[in-house]
């Protein structure tokens, strides 16, 4: 058990941002939706902005990782030398052919980072594993499996299948771990939508995005959600104000003010990093704009 005082830095407690409002170093990102509405695709693309350090949809790139790996259980060779002719780049390399579970390639996916850290890639989940994702125990293998990657300095995205009712297939467990849940969602032909369901670390800049993938393969937002220093009504930052500074929080009357000013937010969320941001009432009100202004 590590034991250190609450007033001391924490051990290794700076991680670079990757993409800005979504993705930082030793993140567990989960992106899930229906079989064949362009994952993969919108995964590889992000891989490959992060590599050219370019814009990806409409979130700036801070850094990148040193290398990408991506390891794919399900395309073919034919279909992936298609993708790569367009998301292909020195620093991204593929894994294919893992024999039944990729938990089991743990050590070899570490060798081949050479004792550096990066970004992996798992897609997907159905594909690559061989448990039973309704089993509370099973999944608890696959915890602990992408956990160990995280602990060692990777940062993991995870592409999963939603169910019939458009919820991650399987046990809940599989939401409980990562730091950020995406769901992609398919509005009509070529569009989407991007709806942020979690994000543990970081106070929440957007809660959803529509994109088209544009002729050459790259998803390009067409209409941008507001930010949460975007113009507001004054009368909604006076109660989050009214609220926060309150004994006993009305938490239920928060989350609902946060709602009308544009801000979604999970339970876990408002329970741990915004609600006590807020509570430290680390904001400042100008003509009716209010922003968090500390340790974003």
């Amino acid at each position: 058990m590590l034991i250190f005082r609450s007033t001391e830095p924490l051990p290794s407690s700076e991680a670079r941002e990757f993409i800005a409002g979504l993705l930082s170093e030793q993140d567990v990102l989960l992106i899930h939706g229906a079989s064949g509405e362009g994952k993969s695709l919108f995964t590889l693309s992000l891989c490959y902005s992060l590599a050219c350090q370019e814009t990806f949809l409409d979130f700036n790139i801070v850094n990148r990782p040193s290398t990408i790996l991506i390891i794919d259980g399900e395309s073919t060779m034919r279909t992936l030398s298609k993708r790569l002719d367009l998301y292909g780049h020195k620093t991204i390399y593929m894994g294919m052919y893992v024999k039944n579970d990729v938990m089991k390639e743990e050590e070899e996916i570490k060798e081949f980072f050479e004792g550096k850290s990066g970004l992996v890639v798992l897609d997907n989940v159905t594909c690559l594993t061989s448990f039973d994702q309704n089993s509370q125990t099973e999944i608890e293998s696959f915890k602990g499996f992408v956990m160990r990657l995280r602990d060692d300095g990777f940062t993991v995205i995870v592409v999963h299948h939603s169910n019939k009712a458009g919820n991650y297939a399987g046990t809940s467990v599989l939401s409980r771990f990562p730091s950020v849940v995406l769901k992609q969602k398919k509005v009509e032909e070529n569009t989407y939508s991007l709806i942020l369901e979690k994000m543990r670390d970081n106070i929440p800049t957007w809660s959803q995005k529509t994109y088209q993938f544009d002729s050459v393969g790259f998803p390009v937002v067409i209409t941008k959600e507001k930010n949460v220093d975007s113009k507001r009504d004054g009368s909604i930052v006076a109660n989050i104000i009214n609220v926060i500074t309150s004994e006993p929080c009305d938490k239920s009357f928060l989350r609902e003010q946060l709602r009308e000013a544009g801000v979604s937010v999970s339970n876990e969320v408002l329970n741990t990093t915004l609600y006590r941001l807020l509570k430290k009432e680390e904001i400042k009100l100008v003509d009716g704009i209010y922003s968090i202004v500390s340790k974003l």
